[in-house]
């Protein structure tokens, strides 16, 4: 789970279970995403290439 941080934040723990229960009930959003659905700093949804990103196993 991911999401974007201002350059000199520092995220705590509670911002991560916040974001964590959000992306579980409500899905992946520009609040908290997945590396499948992914979105820009600006919120404009956007895809992952490279290895894995079409299913292939990363080892």
């Amino acid at each position: 789970m991911f999401w974007w941080v201002p350059d000199g934040a520092t995220p705590t723990w509670r911002d991560g279970v916040a974001r964590l229960e959000h992306l579980h009930d409500h899905g992946p959003a520009p609040h908290a995403f997945t590396f499948r659905h992914a979105f820009t700093p600006g919120a404009t949804a956007t895809s992952v290439t490279g290895a894995g990103a079409r299913g292939e196993r990363v080892r």
